[in-house]
């Protein structure tokens, strides 16, 4: 279109370029005949008739090109002025537009938009072949060979061509100036343009349709997460559920006061993201229990943006705004599950088979953690047995029941995510198919004893110095020994995961910090005991309440390493 444009204005040039010749030609021919018209003698008539009829003659023929002179000009403006328009059209649209001819090659003018779809500059006379040959694999670049040359073969009706286009919704692979990749999903349409019923090109309509395909899976992923919902509070025993709707009742509530609270400076804001964080982590490990996957979801992005939060230099209230609103959808989901148990309660229907007891008893706890840990293994393609031995929570605290035992799970499903190896691995290793867990808590007379033991490959000291050292905490302890105290410490510490992705499970980084937190709360301290390739060991030890103002001073205590029973035990207090 454009080429044929710029052929036009050529064509119009020439036209001026003659037109102007003859004009002055015919000046210089009337200029003359005036001249020899007064030469002439009155008495030649004949002659002097034929001058002026030479004369007329030529001021007719100058007309005519004066007349065509301003037309031309006036075309030629004309085609300026769509030249300019469609320039500026190019330059405003939003989506990839160019022209093919029948060599595959790019249009000299394309839409601005274009080099920032395909992720690539100077487009102009390049093969839009070799161009989405650094976008899709080699059987999709066949492909779509074929269909382009479908595209200029007249007995292909224009309908064919869109049922074949493989270009349609494709991901490809973009990789930008300064190296870093990118998936996107593109959609290009093809539009045939004819001149006398033959094709002479193609307009290309390439759109970045990523956010909407998006938008549409997390439609259907939010469907099916709806559907989880109701069938875990089906397959739920209800008065978990019940329990689980108090608390998360008081959880939410307690969430919104902290982000209702009017704070003006950034340091204030901030001093909000670590009371949020831990009260949005507890729902989220609550709601991963009962498999209540839409409260994970949403819990999941509420902790995602508070990380964002915490990076920020500067914050004010509205930077907030989008963690009202999944707390808002959070709200929603509690009525939802709230109405759906109030239903099943009014039916008598049988949700379980588990008897029906209160979620304070321990034999509910024990049977929760069982099928929870089996779920958990699954998910991690895992063989594991739970073992709880004396782990009776009945005689705690009541006030430190909840906490301990959520520190508990945390620990168990740590064991399970990163202490146990999978079947394959173990087989190699000359270990049982079957990873072990065991739980047991003791009552020591001034104190509390948990131990959560796991016979897997132990603390990986090198994977954790390894993620330190990208998150620069260690860059300048890589060429020492490893000290392995302080790989422990780093353990502790909020966001921190040897996990290269996050998922509904574990690698968040907030599982053992918080574990160290209630501990703390608690006034008691952590024993790590663990042997490469046999087992890890976490025991805790908690005063009692009455004891726990004259054990105070064990508070302060740096992390430092105790005598061990075996010789290739490692043992450190954290």
């Amino acid at each position: 279109m454009q080429q044929k444009k710029s052929n036009e204005m050529l064509q119009t040039l020439k036209q001026q370029r003659v037109l102007l010749a003859i004009s002055v030609f015919t000046i210089v021919t009337v200029l003359l005949l005036i001249n020899n018209y007064q030469l002439l003698p009155s008495s030649n008539e004949s002659g002097r008739y034929a001058q002026l009829l030479g004369i007329a003659l030529a001021l007719f023929v100058g007309i005519i090109a004066y007349f065509n002179i301003t037309q031309s000009k006036r075309k030629q403006a004309q085609l300026l002025d769509t030249q300019q328009q469609t320039h500026a059209i190019l330059k405003s649209v939003g989506s990839g537009l160019f022209l093919i001819n029948t060599d595959l090659k790019i249009s000299n003018e394309y839409s601005k938009q274009l080099e920032s779809i395909l992720g690539q500059h100077d487009l102009a006379q390049k093969s839009l072949l070799q161009i989405l040959s650094q976008l899709v694999s080699e059987p999709e670049l066949l492909v779509i060979q074929g269909f382009l040359k479908q595209l200029f073969d007249s007995k292909v009706n224009e309908k064919l061509i869109q049922e074949l286009n493989p270009l349609n919704q494709i991901d490809v692979r973009i990789v930008n100036t300064q190296g870093k990749r990118s998936n996107r999903c593109l959609d290009f349409q093809f539009t045939r343009i004819y001149e006398h019923k033959q094709i002479v090109s193609v307009l290309v309509n390439v759109t970045d349709i990523t956010r909407s395909v998006q938008q549409q899976q997390q439609t259907v992923f939010r469907s099916d997460l709806q559907a989880n919902l109701l069938l875990a509070i089906m397959h739920a025993d209800r008065d978990e559920v019940a329990q689980f709707s108090k608390q998360t009742k008081l959880q939410l509530e307690t969430i919104h006061e902290v982000l209702s609270q009017e704070s003006g400076s950034t340091k204030s804001q901030k001093l909000k993201i670590e009371p949020l964080t831990q009260h949005i982590h507890q729902l989220r490990c609550n709601a991963n229990q009962l498999n209540l996957q839409m409260l994970v979801y949403l819990s999941d992005e509420f902790e995602q943006h508070l990380l964002y939060l915490k990076q920020q230099n500067y914050l004010n209230h509205d930077d907030f705004l989008p963690l009202d609103i999944t707390l808002d959808q959070m709200d929603h989901v509690l009525q939802t599950i709230n109405q759906v148990h109030t239903r099943l309660q009014q039916a008598e229907v049988p949700v379980t088979a588990a008897p029906t007891v209160s979620i304070a008893s321990p034999e509910t706890t024990l049977q929760r953690w069982q099928l929870d840990v089996q779920q958990l293994a699954k998910r991690q393609h895992k063989n594991i047995h739970l073992i709880c031995t004396n782990a009776s929570f009945q005689n705690l605290p009541i006030q430190w029941v909840d906490k301990i035992q959520d520190l508990t799970w945390h620990l168990i499903s740590n064991a399970v995510v990163h202490g146990i190896e999978n079947a394959d691995e173990r087989e190699a290793m000359a270990k049982t198919e079957h990873g072990q867990v065991t739980v047991s808590l003791l009552d020591m007379g001034q104190e509390y004893r948990l131990s959560i033991e796991d016979d897997g490959k132990g603390i990986d000291y090198e994977a954790v110095q390894a993620h330190a050292a990208d998150l620069g905490w260690c860059q300048d302890e890589l060429g020492a020994p490893i000290n392995k105290v302080q790989m422990l410490q780093y353990l502790f510490q909020a966001e921190f995961s040897t996990l290269g992705q996050m998922s509904s499970d574990a690698g968040d980084g907030m599982g053992l910090y918080w574990v160290q937190t209630w501990v703390d709360e608690m006034r008691g301290h952590i024993d790590v005991v663990t042997q490469p390739h046999q087992f890890t060991r976490f025991i805790i030890t908690i005063p009692k309440p009455t004891n726990a103002a004259a054990l105070s001073d064990q508070d302060e205590m740096e992390p430092n390493s105790a005598a061990s029973d075996a010789d290739d035990e490692e043992h450190y207090i954290v």
